[in-house]
């Protein structure tokens, strides 16, 4: 065993000399250093467009999750679930220290101020509660709407020329038999929402169902409960427990079922991505099938020395597929430095900006997958070893009689 290693050891020291001892006016060392910088750049361009992908769905979903919830149960036909909310809060009794279920009701409005007026969609919370997500989003962060108080999307309320402190008036039209004429209620602008989604943004006006009570003497219909997780690791046994348990005609739906058409439109594109931005490390990982060939050609007159002091052939291979490695780890690790380098700032400074109004969000969002990025490192390592198999296997086919004829 201790021969063997020894054995190991000086071809991996005759591989590493091969590299670092190469003439600098050589092809081969020019081959070499080409090959390590094309693939790094393949391998960092690869990582970061897998983070900027993973981000995007991540931030993204994010985003959606503050308004519509992680979770939410509502009528199959989008009709009043009051009756049913007992029995809605008997499933979520077991979760109740995970998670925090706000009921809520859905109605349009038209909002006025001044001579300006625009159609908004009301989401009307019992007891007047603000998602927690959505508070980090708000120009005045609140946690709970006082009687009178309403917050509005930051582009709803540039519209109207309203800012926080300001009375705008709810108007109701669609008469109800208590209130046959359009009913007009004056309430005060708590503050905006900027989420960064433009639907939301321009449409959403949030206030407590007690705020709704005006415009009727009955309690208003609860149209749906939203679920916020507070442990994500409970989401796909709290989504399938509910499925199961819940009666028809009451479903419920996570946000990806929700925005099932965007979802599968990111899905598409994630591997002709990776797929284009895989087929540019590729050319890399060839480019050192090259470089090897040509430092064999180069060493040729070194490899007829070895063969005559008694080096057998697949020792010459192992020297060679030992640098061969060496320029995929050098290249992998210089490529995984570059694309944490890049990830990173942008991550901590957001260098790289969009525009919001097209992609959601003000800056390209990226996100560092750990498994991913190692995964991706170590298969371009084996793939170079794989690749380079076949330069490798020439040397043993050199013998020291023609290596050595004319030195």
């Amino acid at each position: 065993m201790a021969q063997r290693f020894l054995r190991q050891k000086l071809l991996f020291t005759i591989a590493w000399r091969h590299l670092t001892t190469l003439r600098r006016t050589s092809f081969s060392t020019l081959a070499g250093t080409l090959s390590i910088a094309g693939l790094s750049i393949g391998l960092a361009a690869l990582i970061i467009t897998y983070s900027i992908i993973d981000g995007f769905e991540g931030l993204l979903s994010e985003k959606i999750a503050r308004f519509d919830g992680h979770i939410e149960i509502e009528h199959f036909f989008d009709l009043p679930i009051t009756g049913q909310m007992d029995s809605i809060d008997s499933l979520l009794a077991p979760y109740q220290d995970q998670l925090i279920a706000v009921p809520y009701t859905e109605k349009p409005f038209i909002l006025r101020k001044g001579s300006r007026a625009e159609g908004a969609l009301c989401l009307a919370l019992e007891h007047g509660l603000v998602p927690p997500g959505l508070v980090s989003t708000l120009d005045v962060p609140t946690t709970r709407l006082k009687a009178g108080e309403i917050l509005l999307g930051d582009r709803l309320a540039h519209q109207l020329g309203a800012r926080a402190g300001d009375s705008v008036v709810m108007m109701d039209l669609s008469p109800s038999p208590e209130e046959p004429e359009p009913y007009f209620h004056p309430v005060r602008v708590a503050g905006t929402i900027h989420s960064g989604l433009l639907d939301y943004d321009q449409t959403i006006l949030l206030t407590s169902t007690r705020e709704l009570a005006a415009f009727s003497e009955s309690k208003p219909e609860i149209t749906g409960v939203k679920i916020f997780e507070r442990d994500p690791r409970i989401h796909a046994r709290l989504l399938r427990d509910l499925n199961h348990r819940l009666s028809y005609p009451l479903t419920a739906l996570s946000w990806k079922d929700k925005h099932r058409i965007l979802y599968e439109w990111m899905s598409l594109q994630r591997w002709p991505i990776l797929i284009i931005f895989g087929l540019i490390a590729l050319v890399g990982i060839v480019n050192i099938t090259a470089a090897i060939m040509m430092i064999i050609l180069e060493k040729t007159r070194q490899i007829g020395i070895l063969r005559a002091q008694g080096f057998r052939g697949r020792q010459i291979q192992s020297i060679f597929l030992y640098e061969s490695g060496l320029i995929g780890l050098l290249g992998g690790g210089l490529g995984f430095v570059l694309a944490a380098a890049v990830v990173g700032l942008q991550s901590r400074w957001s260098i790289l900006s969009i525009p919001e109004d097209v992609y959601f969000m003000d800056h390209i969002p990226v996100h560092w997958n750990w498994p991913m990025t190692l995964a991706l490192f170590l298969g371009t390592w084996v793939i170079t070893l794989m690749i380079s198999w076949w330069p490798v296997r020439r040397s043993q086919a050199i013998h020291p009689a023609e290596a050595l004829r004319y030195e």
